[in-house]
């Protein structure tokens, strides 16, 4: 039990483990390290030393061979050098497992954008096809992220698709894609698919798999784990993150019967920034019964962080970048995974575009005309397309300017930033030490309905920051009505 001026923890420590640095653990993080069971599940909140924890459990078992899949390759880097002086833990994304066994074959058709006028192109489909393959694409995506067949996944759809018909398009550009020598592209995702099907037994190579952020994984992924079929399995996770569901995320950790451990304890946030994260999730997600503690005693939840200094602006959308970086363009700015990221050079094709000049982007190359690509935007319901849409309408003729002077005004190096952007979905996994400010582009907390995936987004983006917090302005009315932090 610890107890410090101004928090309130009820937090456990153990008497018997330290870290390397000699600090105590606590008794959460002792009980996974000294488990007994073959399978455990962890369910540990945003900050909760998750790495570190299955780092020492890897150290403790060193006669065991271990694989551990991580979401992607910055993490994978990051884990390179924490498990650096472990020998027996191999550390891989599940897609770089898949590509060394199926994946490298394909590499001369690899994409990352395989779009709905490839679907068009690749199936010898008409212009007017457009919603027809935008609905094949769906069930493609669909298909790859799921431990099923077509026949199973075309029983969800409306009846007013012709099924045998989508069941014939989507199987030959299933089969299209298949073929080595054919020309259709083909995804990441796709290989990964293939990978599943395979079904390969890993447990020759290794005794214990360990799989994080096993809430943005998918059934393709549960197969492929379910398939190595190693003796011990480990599955890390925070249910409350899970912020990919748009692209076919599931929570895999309900799906493997297994012993539930937990990590409450957060040595990223305060206590203030536990309890309103506590609270959200409690308010806002069905069954919830969340009690995070927090740790760190040096953040504080400000009205408002000094924007001269160097500070971590983190929103929803690139389009919010986009504007605050406008109103900023006399300052230096470095912005996560680089500047090509957040797609800018888009908004000047596209004002371009609505203009009615011909453009270079094959993007716009199958839109008639600026109407054209706003009808097409309503009836596939386009993310991207909104966002580009709206900062056209908004900033119309100035907008080449701007972005001629964010890309002049980017650094590489983030120690020379003034600002630091990134959108929630980067920054999942990071720790700012400088202060921090949430954009107000996050889901209204006043609505009636309110889908569980925007309320992850919230919950993520309030637990990055280590130091100085400014909330948004629809959070800071939600802990003033919660009555958070106060006495």
């Amino acid at each position: 039990m610890l107890k410090e001026k101004g928090v309130d923890m009820s937090i456990e420590f153990s008497t018997k483990l330290k870290t390397k640095d000699g600090y105590p653990m606590t008794k959460e993080q002792e009980l996974i390290i000294k488990s007994t069971e073959d399978r455990i599940v962890i369910s540990a909140l945003a900050g909760s030393a998750k790495s570190s924890t299955l780092y020492y459990y890897a150290r403790e078992r060193m006669d065991k061979n271990f694989l551990y899949l991580v979401y992607n390759k910055a993490m994978q880097l990051e884990a390179e050098k924490l498990f650096s002086d472990l020998p027996n833990v191999v550390i891989k994304t599940v897609h770089s497992l898949a590509y060394s066994y199926v994946g490298r074959f394909y590499r001369h058709k690899l994409t990352f954008k395989y779009s709905v006028f490839d679907v068009i192109n690749d199936l010898n489909l008409k212009r007017k096809d457009y919603e027809k393959a935008c609905v094949v694409l769906e069930l493609m995506k669909e298909f790859y992220y799921s431990d099923e067949e077509f026949s199973a996944l075309l029983e969800a759809f409306p009846a007013e698709y012709d099924k045998s018909e989508l069941f014939e398009l989507s199987n030959e550009l299933f089969y299209q894609k298949q073929q080595l020598d054919s020309s259709v592209k083909i995804e990441h995702d796709f290989y990964l698919k293939i990978f599943s099907l395979r079904k390969v037994d890993l447990s020759e190579e290794y005794d214990i798999l360990m799989v994080d952020e096993c809430q943005d994984s998918n059934l393709a992924t549960a197969a492929i784990i379910k398939a190595a079929n190693t003796k011990g399995l480990v599955l890390v996770g925070d249910n409350f993150q899970q912020i990919y569901q748009w692209r076919g995320a599931t929570n895999i950790m309900p799906l493997f019967e297994a012993k539930e451990y937990k990590l409450t304890t957060s040595f990223r946030v305060g206590q203030d920034i536990a309890d309103l994260a506590s609270v959200l999730l409690n308010d806002f997600i069905s069954g919830a019964k969340v009690k995070m503690n927090g740790f760190n005693t040096r953040q504080t939840i400000v009205d408002s962080i000094n924007k001269d200094n160097q500070h971590v602006y983190i929103c929803r959308l690139n389009a919010t970048i986009f504007e605050y970086a406008a109103g900023n363009l006399d300052k230096n700015m470095y912005f996560e995974g680089g500047v090509q990221g957040y797609k800018f050079d888009i908004f000047v094709e596209a004002y371009e575009f609505s203009i009615g000049n011909d453009v270079n982007d094959a993007f716009f190359k199958y839109y008639v005309n600026w109407a054209d690509m706003k009808q097409c935007a309503k009836m596939s319901k386009d993310a991207e397309l909104f966002s580009i849409i709206k900062i056209v309408e908004k900033y119309g003729n100035k907008i080449p300017e701007i972005v001629d002077r964010i890309k002049m005004a980017a650094v590489k190096d983030k120690e020379k930033a003034a600002i630091i952007f990134t959108t929630v979905h980067k920054a999942k996994g990071a720790t700012y030490k400088m202060p921090v400010l949430i954009a107000s582009d996050h889901v209204d907390l006043k609505d009636d309905d309110i889908d569980e995936e925007e309320i992850y987004i919230v919950y993520v983006a309030v637990t990055r920051a280590a130091s100085e917090i400014e909330l948004s302005r629809d959070l800071k009315q939600y802990k003033a009505k919660k009555k958070i932090g106060t006495v």
